[in-house]
């Protein structure tokens, strides 16, 4: 037992020495610009990396890629102007796997008013201050998005999701970790399957779905919010710190009115606690 608690430390201590190496050797591996028009689309399809776009006032898309020695020999990158906007490739060649030692950053400019349809492999996505829409899928990090005005799809296998100052509709889910929005002006749908879920929303309610099977859900609304509140968990408590009309109440459940009621404001959990506050 000795004997393997002592390799296993060595081993963990190898690998924490190999990705500082691998991230204190990125350097920049391409540069390209792409004249564009306010309102096209970005596209993003890579098999790694993180992404981070920011907007600037120039109507032309700015790209930099990061990446070490192996993203150079074992990375296909392609650049391309289509009729849509522009369009980023990156495939691996050959297998590949986390231990593989491949790592790649991008960091883009693009126009205030610009969509988005980013796609990694393995990566956080962070996108900053943007009027459009935006799909992002990641299979192995966080996502980040800060002043939105734009519909939003945000799709995580292991991370985390953080929404803020957001205007629009926001559908996110995660497979392991936490979602927390900030939003108004739109319909919210949130899930994950082990981690808790935070809303704190502002305006007309357009719909609020939020489910968890291993975590707690917490709501800031509103006190004039017109819903019909519909809140439900197998594993823990319901506070409820509202004005409704109940409609049915015990431990596990709470199905009522708010403000004459609307659309649906509805939160799941499997074991965790459910609150609902106004401000």
């Amino acid at each position: 037992m000795k004997l393997f608690i002592r390799n296993l430390t060595i081993f963990l201590f190898v690998l924490l020495l190999s990705s500082v190496s691998f991230s204190q050797s990125l350097r920049t591996i391409h540069e390209k610009s792409f004249d564009v028009n306010s309102g096209e689309l970005l596209e993003i399809q890579s098999d790694v990396g993180d992404i981070k776009i920011k907007t600037w006032d120039e109507n032309t898309v700015h790209i930099k890629v990061f990446g070490n020695r192996k993203a150079e020999e074992d990375v296909d990158f392609h650049f391309e102007k289509t009729s849509k906007g522009v369009l980023i490739d990156a495939d691996k060649d050959g297998s590949w796997n986390w231990f593989s030692g491949v790592k790649v950053k991008y960091e883009i400019n693009v126009p205030k008013t610009f969509n988005l349809d980013l796609r990694t492999g393995g990566g956080d996505v962070i996108v900053l201050d943007l009027i459009g829409e935006i799909i992002a899928k990641t299979s192995g990090g966080d996502i980040d998005f800060e002043n939105i005005n734009g519909e939003i799809s945000a799709t995580t296998s292991g991370g985390d999701v953080k929404i803020v100052k957001a205007v629009g509709s926001v559908r996110s889910s995660t497979s392991g970790g936490d979602i927390d929005i900030k939003s108004k002006d739109g319909k919210v749908s949130a899930s994950t399957s082990g981690g808790d879920v935070t809303l704190e929303y502002y305006g007309e309610n357009f719909g609020i779905d939020l489910g968890t099977s291993g975590g707690d859900i917490t709501v800031l609304i509103p006190d004039n919010l017109k819903a019909d509140l519909n809140l439900k968990t197998s594993g823990g408590d319901i506070e409820c710190d509202l004005e409704a009309r109940v409609k049915e109440v015990t431990r596990s459940k709470f199905i009522g009115i708010m403000n004459g009621g609307g659309t649906d404001l509805s939160c799941r959990t499997s074991g965790g606690d459910i609150t609902v506050r106004t401000f």
